[in-house]
């Protein structure tokens, strides 16, 4: 384990709070402005991801308020940045309007100390799907699922008598797969869209709806809805990817991967990588690595539990063999165990970060050769 000294940030509650306490400030501006184009401004006093997390947040608050976030000439600009007093820190809103300067000034409280406590949370998996053909990835439908194997999307309703197929989209015409076929899917609004190696697919929800392929080399998102749309950029004919890039660019010098996780831990962004030679190393927001472990298995996901922090899982092994599912914290300067084992049916295939506090997996049944497709939550156990 390789030991790094860090300075204390600002926790996700704190931000949580401060984003409440100005969404509330900002909705209630004299002149009604129902709609804000916020901005962050770095100096250095946070870091680039708790002001990512303060903005996704604050756009959440305003959203309940009824106050939309916009880039249009017309929205009310509003820049975000922190900076140091004697006091602590403070954060900074300015509101650029008319000729004189103006600023909302909120205090922002003090950050926990290295000695936190480790949070615990509960896994719970729930059998979504089983099928004989692969699963690269799924999503859940209020009324149904959509399921990703290779050469093609299925569109499955939950009917009265059961599950039924209702349709199919064909990707046998995009790029070949390589022979250990990867693939991601997410949803936007009412579109679906399909990460394959160097193309994206996208089509409506909806039975006969027209399938559009595009070739794209702008890479897999890491968590579906992170405001700093990491992505990653699967090695061509490769299974394994060769580059995480953020708003701010690829990180450089990073190792080619299997899988990566991103956390918001109380010293700042931590990334996770597991690397082809069996280790899972640590990063921090400037790609230095500041850890590793080989305790763990190629697959990676991340999770935000409301109220409990963020959290890596991963797949490790047991003496006899089978694999089972378990949360780690970033505690300082290494991860910790959060959560107890979660035994698997079979082996995994694949983990991919999903909404809020859920992952999705995916494991093969040995004996049968089956396919299963698993919603995994993590609620706080403290």
């Amino acid at each position: 384990m390789i030991l790094f000294v860090a300075t204390s940030r600002v926790s996700g509650s704190d931000l949580g709070q401060l984003a409440r306490q100005l969404a509330s400030r900002i909705s209630a501006l004299p002149d009604g402005s129902r709609a804000v184009n916020l901005t962050a401004r770095e100096n250095g006093a946070v870091s680039e991801q708790e002001l990512r997390e303060l903005r996704r947040l604050l756009t959440e608050e305003l959203k309940k308020r009824r106050v939309a976030v916009s880039q249009e000439p017309s929205a009310l600009t509003i820049v975000l940045s922190f900076s140091e007093a004697l006091s602590g820190k403070l954060l900074i809103a300015e509101i650029r309007r008319g000729e004189a300067p103006e600023a909302i000034i909120l205090p922002v409280p003090a950050g926990p100390s290295a000695s936190t406590p480790l949070r615990r949370v509960s896994l719970q998996k729930s059998l979504v799907w089983r099928q004989g053909e692969p699963i690269l990835d799924f999503v859940l439908l209020p009324d149904g699922l959509l399921v990703l194997s290779p050469g093609k999307v299925s569109l499955i309703r939950n009917e009265v008598r059961g599950w039924t197929l209702e349709h199919v989209w064909d990707l046998r015409g995009v790029e070949h797969l390589p022979r250990d076929p990867r693939g991601r899917l997410l949803l936007t609004g009412s579109e679906f869209r399909a990460y394959l190696p160097r193309f994206e697919c996208h089509a409506a929800v909806q039975a006969g709806s027209a399938l559009a392929c595009e070739p794209s080399n702008t890479g897999w998102p890491v968590v579906p809805g992170d405001s700093s749309d990491a992505r990653l950029r699967l090695a061509k004919s490769r299974n394994y990817f060769d580059q995480l890039r953020t708003t701010n660019g690829p990180l450089p010098g990073l190792p080619p991967f299997y899988a990566a996780a991103l956390l918001a831990s109380q010293t700042g962004t931590v990334w996770a990588l597991a690397s082809l030679d069996g280790n899972t190393r640590f990063y921090n927001s400037r790609s230095a690595e500041i850890g590793r472990t080989n305790a763990w298995g190629p697959n990676l996901a991340s999770a935000q539990v409301p109220d409990c922090s963020s959290w890596f899982l991963a797949v490790t092994d047991s003496e006899a063999g089978n694999e089972a599912l378990q949360a780690f914290q970033w505690m300082t300067d290494h991860p910790m165990v959060g959560s107890e084992r979660l035994e698997l049916d079979g082996v995994s295939t694949a983990l991919w970060a999903d909404e809020g506090n859920r992952v999705r997996l995916v494991t093969r049944d040995l004996k049968s050769g089956r396919y299963a497709a698993w919603s995994v939550a993590l609620d706080c156990a403290d």
